[in-house]
């Protein structure tokens, strides 16, 4: 995948200085192995020993202060003078700002992990952070968050708090029942804890996301999640089994594997999806899937051991 090293130089000020703008994941932008061109209103950036970046949107304007720990992983440009800002938060997952270019002003912030923007620019699809360390035991929740929207419209309508505004953000997607409540994803049971074997794939038309799940280490499913024109979001699932697996590691290596989606042309109200599977020790998997392939996924009754600050926090 080809590197796009951008130079800017910035405004020198005291403590600070001037930093390589990186911008090395463009699956983050949901063109992986394309190169991005810079948003025009960025005009530079600079990086603090303090562990924050100021972003220079526009010419003599006061600089957007991002709390980055000084890596920017890529910046994508979003509709009306927006961009996200894809920082790299080390074991803290990524760190996703949203910009307005326009009003030079900082809109939204929040932790995630595996963002991936729809190719309209209109959603952005991730993982809901957990702290890498924790007490108990964490389990994957899908969210997607809405870029035509409010940061109080992808945020659950229970009243703010402080320890929510970072974390506790998007619309949850899958598994159903789940309601992006504070520390839901730390400590469910085992037969209930979620864990993601694909990175995101969006539709061509960005209304559909399909990845793979696996639900107790033992059962991996293709996901698809449609998305109407309402935004309103509907899961369906299809479960696979490896193929032609030569003994216990090679079967459980196969279960980890990492599926490949591709999409065909829309055929009326139809989706053609390729699947294709690959493991060591396995004859490959290629299946041809159709909507009616999928089946809905059911609701889960969560049970979790309610987790404590700390836990939800890390260690």
């Amino acid at each position: 995948m080809k590197t796009l090293f951008i130079f800017l130089f910035a405004v020198l000020f005291s403590g600070t200085a001037t930093g390589q703008l990186l911008q090395r994941r463009p699956d983050f932008c949901g063109t992986p192995g394309a190169l991005i061109p810079l948003p025009r209103n960025v005009s530079a950036v600079s990086y603090s020993e303090k562990g924050y970046s100021d972003f220079f949107v526009r010419d003599g304007a006061s600089p957007v202060r991002l709390d980055m720990d000084e890596v920017i992983d890529q910046v994508c440009e979003l509709p009306d003078h927006r961009i996200a800002v894809f920082g790299s938060s080390g074991a803290y997952g990524t760190n996703v700002s949203i910009i307005d270019t326009e009003k030079g002003a900082l809109v939204d912030t929040f932790l995630v992990y595996d963002p991936v923007l729809s190719p309209d620019k209109r959603w952005l699809v991730y993982r809901k952070f957990f702290p890498r360390q924790t007490d108990l035991p964490a389990s994957d929740e899908y969210l997607l968050y809405d870029l035509l929207k409010s940061p109080t419209q992808n945020r659950p309508s229970e009243p703010f708090s402080m320890d929510r505004l970072d974390t506790d953000v998007g619309t949850p997607i899958y598994p159903l029942g789940w309601k992006n409540e504070p520390g839901d994803n730390i400590g469910a049971p085992e037969d209930q804890r979620h864990s993601h074997i694909s990175p995101f794939f969006w539709s061509p038309d960005s209304r559909a996301i399909v990845f793979a799940d696996m639900l107790r280490e033992d059962k991996p499913d293709l996901v698809l999640i449609a998305i109407d024109g309402k935004g309103a979001t509907t899961a369906s699932i299809y479960p696979y089994s490896p193929l032609g697996c030569k003994g216990e590691e090679a079967t459980a290596r196969s279960k980890q594997a990492q599926p490949l989606v591709e999409f065909g042309p829309r055929q009326g109200t139809d989706l053609p999806i390729l699947l294709k599977v690959q493991s060591a020790g396995c004859t490959p998997i290629t299946l041809q899937l159709r909507l009616d392939s999928f089946k809905p996924a059911t609701r889960e009754n969560r049970v979790v051991e309610k987790p404590t600050r700390k836990t939800i926090k890390g260690k």
